[in-house]
């Protein structure tokens, strides 16, 4: 990613939906989400202008799922 990334995701139940990113040392860094959501398909943007080159984790928490996946910003 250079300046945003998307995430997309199907929820099959209405939940409460977290996107957070994490640095390579596991610091929080960016909350993207924390809201409410319908059932259905979605995206969220991840905003990467402000976060240096190197890599990073994003956790996508929907109810009791939890999504891991790395991400690697070049700038």
């Amino acid at each position: 990613a250079m300046d945003e990334a998307m995430v997309h995701f199907m929820l099959e139940n209405p939940a409460h939906v977290t996107l957070r990113i994490y640095n390579g040392t596991g610091t929080l860094v960016q909350t993207a989400s924390n809201e409410d959501m319908d059932a259905g398909f979605h995206m969220l943007m991840i905003n990467t202008k402000q976060l240096a080159s190197g890599s990073y984790q994003y956790v996508l928490q929907a109810g009791a799922a939890v999504l891991q996946r790395k991400m690697i910003v070049v700038k």
